[in-house]
């Protein structure tokens, strides 16, 4: 999940009894809402007996970098102890992506990173000023041996053919 963008967190249900569950409440809390008994959502939610649905998804805006917790209550169920579910979400402020082209060209598209680049690259929405949580960087395999791979999220090797036992070790 991405900081300053928007996501939906969602939930599924299961009814394990043989009767219907009506009028069943489903509250999204985020952070310290819990504690303040704020919740972020309140949906209502009917499930047949034997079966599973989702409520309505709570769309959400972090503003923060770091762990945040969410928190889900099902109210109105007979089995009080498994009404809670609690979750750690790791919001980041973007994923670098080192892209390592094994076979570069001079062509355009014909390089091992090149579609692959620009896909992961794609702006946020409408506005293409805005840029994507993921940002790939991509070098040539003859680099490989200098890239500084803990700056990095996630490192794609691209048609690379064989690495020498530092480069190795080091990813």
């Amino acid at each position: 999940v991405g900081q300053d963008i928007p996501c939906h967190i969602e939930a599924a249900i299961q009814n394990w009894s043989s009767q219907d569950l009506t009028e069943l409440t489903v509250s999204y809390y985020v952070d310290d809402a819990l504690e303040r008994e704020e919740a972020q959502r309140i949906v209502s939610l009917a499930i047949p007996a034997g079966e599973e649905r989702s409520p309505e998804p709570l769309r959400y805006v972090f503003h923060e970098p770091g762990p945040h917790r969410i928190s889900l209550r099902v109210s109105s169920d007979a089995l009080v102890v498994d009404n809670w579910r609690h979750y750690v979400l790791d919001v980041r402020p973007q994923v670098r992506v080192l892209l390592v082209d094994g076979e570069p060209s001079r062509g355009r598209w014909l390089g091992e990173t090149e579609f692959v680049s620009v896909a992961l690259a794609l702006s946020m929405g409408a506005d293409a000023s805005l840029p994507g949580l993921v940002r790939p960087e991509t070098i040539d395999v003859a680099r490989l041996p200098e890239a500084a791979f803990s700056s990095f999220d996630v490192v794609m090797l691209a048609n690379v053919a064989t690495l020498d036992d530092e480069t190795a070790e080091g990813l």
